[in-house]
């Protein structure tokens, strides 16, 4: 049911099916005449939900995951904007392409976020954590989707849900990465203030400074300088509204 333009459209059809042009049109055709489906110039549907249930249903396992996986590789190859890449990820995951259906799901959510649809980013990213929790091969990206959820948690105001986020993603951050943790707890921290929690946000705030001191010097040292600023930044905040200048200047 995507929409696409004639010629997209057309050459999804193709693929998915794995016939050639005109057997699928004459096989289109025949459908729309028999009123299993209609023909709306973007997309055909089907008359009757029932019927495309009933259709799928008695399709094997692995016809079905076969068909999904041509239908997304088609979407990849002949969409022609982003609006497609949460229908190409569900096709991946039916076809039981975890890291495929994560990674365009992790796109989806970039798109949606570009037009400040939040929520939506978020379902997109939660499916993506379902996907990785199931996978050994994907766990790795958890922390990832898990701060790009606690992003989206801040910036719509829900600093509970964002909290919650970060939290699952600090544990799974790689030892030998210390400055990513570091900048996760520093998003966690700056969750706290806005919750009433400034002496926790200032408590997390100094621990970290304290570990990043022991980093040792090879370590990138912009990346060290940077998330350093920003954490006492996030610090001085913590303080203000605690009204501590002495402890801000310092």
């Amino acid at each position: 049911a995507a929409v696409l333009s004639s010629v997209a459209q057309m050459k999804t059809i193709v693929e998915t099916a794995g016939r050639d042009d005109l057997e699928t049109a004459a096989s289109l055709e025949e459908l729309v005449a028999t009123q299993f489906l209609r023909d709306e110039g973007s997309r055909f549907l089907f008359h009757q939900e029932l019927a495309r249930r009933t259709i799928y249903q008695n399709i094997i396992p692995l016809r079905r995951r076969l068909l999904h996986k041509r239908a997304a590789e088609a979407l990849v190859t002949w969409s022609e904007s982003n609006e497609q890449l949460g229908t190409v990820a569900f096709h991946f995951e039916t076809a039981g392409e975890s890291n495929l259906a994560i990674d365009y799901y992790r796109q989806a959510a970039a798109t949606s976020m570009t037009i400040y649809a939040y929520g939506e980013a978020v379902e997109r990213l939660e499916k993506a954590v379902a996907l990785a929790q199931d996978s050994s091969d994907s766990i790795v990206s958890l922390p990832d989707l898990y701060e790009e959820i606690g992003d989206c948690k801040t910036i719509t105001g829900d600093f509970e849900a964002a909290e919650k986020a970060y939290r699952m993603a600090c544990p799974k951050v790689s030892a030998d990465n210390p400055l990513r943790l570091a900048e996760l707890e520093r998003k966690l921290a700056a969750t706290l203030p806005p919750q009433h929690r400034e002496d926790e946000a200032e408590t997390l705030y100094r621990r970290v400074l304290t570990r990043l001191e022991k980093i040792p010097p090879a370590t990138d040292m912009k990346t060290r300088n940077d998330t350093k600023l920003n954490i006492l930044l996030g610090l001085s905040d913590a303080l203000y509204f605690r009204n501590q200048p002495d402890a801000m200047n310092a």
